[in-house]
């Protein structure tokens, strides 16, 4: 359930910015500091899946380099 959380959130937030560009409230700017927000958790969440990613290549035999 937290996901869903973090998922609306996404979505109420960028949706404010690109509603503001479109009304010309504000610039593209404004869209552009979406990426830099995420990016950070972005980063953190790829560090704790990607454990799991080479685990599950692993256990597969397919030989697939997380």
């Amino acid at each position: 359930m937290r996901q869903a959380g973090v998922a609306l959130r996404n979505v109420v937030n960028l949706t404010w910015k690109l509603n503001a560009v479109i009304r010309k409230e504000a610039s593209t700017a404004l869209v552009d500091s979406y990426r830099i927000e995420r990016s950070a958790h972005v980063k953190q969440l790829t560090a704790r899946i990607k454990p799991f990613g080479r685990l599950i290549a692993g256990w597969s035999g397919c030989g697939a380099r997380a």
